[in-house]
């Protein structure tokens, strides 16, 4: 669950591109795994998208939406 609300935090990336990078790799945390060279092969990411990827590689923010959800008895739907 923690990559998949990471991904929903990352500048550039909106759902289609979501959906793409899930498409061509699996799944949020095989998105959250790619390398810098991984990303590159990818033409259809932006190269902005694929910076915005990279220099939010950290799971902080990610872990304390999750928290506040639970704090708060929230559900999350993927």
């Amino acid at each position: 669950m923690i990559y998949w609300i990471w991904l929903t935090q990352i500048p550039f990336i909106g759902p289609v591109t979501a959906r793409y990078l899930i498409k061509e790799l699996g799944d949020a945390e095989k998105i959250y795994q790619a390398d810098y060279k991984t990303l590159s092969k990818m033409s259809g990411l932006a190269a902005r998208q694929k910076e915005s990827i990279i220099r939010n590689h950290s799971l902080e923010k990610a872990e304390r939406i999750l928290d506040d959800c639970q704090n708060k008895n929230i559900s999350i739907l993927c």
